[in-house]
């Protein structure tokens, strides 16, 4: 699940409860996020990700999406490839 807001705000983490329209996540928030702020929840994630990662390559991957039916992402993690302090 991504929540999204603007730039750095979007964050990833992971839904451990659902009751009606409230979800309960794995990460704390960092920041307050507001409908009244066009703030939303959705479901996206990256192809390939990796947090850490040493050595890393990737190879012979063809991804094809939907580019008119995808949402706006403002922020780079939901992206197809996300790498956190990863080495090649």
């Amino acid at each position: 699940m991504m929540i999204r807001a603007k730039g750095f705000y979007a964050m990833w983490p992971r839904v451990v409860w659902k009751d009606g329209e409230r979800l309960g996540i794995s990460k704390m928030l960092n920041h307050d996020y507001a409908r009244m702020r066009n703030a939303s929840v959705c479901s996206i994630f990256p192809v390939i990700s990796g947090y850490y990662a040493r050595n890393l390559t990737v190879e012979g991957i063809t991804i094809d999406g939907n580019s008119d039916e995808n949402i706006f992402i403002d922020g780079c993690r939901g992206g197809v490839f996300f790498f956190f302090n990863a080495t090649m």
